[in-house]
């Protein structure tokens, strides 16, 4: 599975719980992942960024979260923090499961679901509301 992150991040996740990561400060470039699975499609590569130029607000806690958060669900293969609010889950079986850091009451997979089930998240990140 293939996770394209819309602020110039890719991430490839395998069945068995292997993430790879590229673009960012101290990852292979695009053009390493181009090589080794092919060139992305022109439509789901972006140019520029729709959301204009800055950092997005959780990227910064994406790489952070991904050394320090620990699941105490011990059949989980891999958790990827892609730095946009999401959190990807690779189950047991190989299957991906998507959460939101932020928490809706209209949103099944939101941050506190995901807390019950693997973990409570670290206090340094901040906890959001959506707007309704």
């Amino acid at each position: 599975m293939v996770w394209r992150h819309r602020h110039q991040r890719r991430f490839v996740f395998y069945r068995d719980g292997r993430v790879e990561r590229y673009g960012g400060a101290g990852y292979p470039s695009f053009a390493d992942m181009d090589k080794k699975y092919a060139p992305m499609p022109w439509f789901m590569v972006r140019t520029r960024s729709y959301y204009g130029p800055g950092t997005p607000y959780w990227q910064p806690w994406s790489d952070r979260l991904q050394s320090d958060f620990h699941s105490t669900d011990t059949s989980v293969k891999a958790i990827g923090f892609p730095g946009d609010g999401r959190i990807v889950v690779i189950t047991d079986n190989g299957d991906a499961e998507q959460y939101d850091l932020f928490d809706s009451k209209n949103n099944p997979q939101r941050r506190s679901v995901f807390e019950a089930r693997y973990g409570k998240l670290p206090d340094y990140l901040p906890v959001a509301k959506s707007i309704k």
